[in-house]
């Protein structure tokens, strides 16, 4: 696999919220891509982000950048671990591969697959 290239089995999708839509981004899920894609200065004023597996199963909610629903508690644990040294300024969210639908509708060997019309 590309260094750049997400693995299929382990994306999930990030809605974001602000006052001009919604924006999706596709990134792998783990508790540091989270709290990182979270942390990220531009969310500190969305009004929500909601992420979910790649067949819409709920994994987590915020409030502006914020947690608000997560029931896998041992995720929560570990994501928090992460985003909320990156809340108080003691350091800088990381940059993960996140990538628009559109990005990966136009180059689907960043995930290795094709898109099929109906979604990714």
């Amino acid at each position: 696999m590309m260094d750049n290239q997400l693995n299929p089995d382990k994306m999930l999708i990030a809605y974001v919220y602000n006052d001009d839509g919604v924006k999706e981004y596709f990134f792998e899920r783990t508790p540091e891509n989270i709290a990182n894609f979270i942390g990220r200065k531009e969310h500190m004023t969305c009004n929500k982000i909601i992420l979910t597996d790649m067949n819409d199963g709920f994994i987590l909610s915020t409030i502006g950048w914020f947690v608000d629903r997560s029931p896998d508690q041992e995720l929560n644990r570990q994501i928090v671990k992460v985003l909320i040294p990156i809340q108080m300024g003691n350091t800088e969210s990381q940059e993960i591969q996140a990538y628009t639908r559109e990005e990966l509708e136009r180059d689907p060997s960043l995930y290795g697959g094709e898109v099929d019309g109906t979604g990714l």
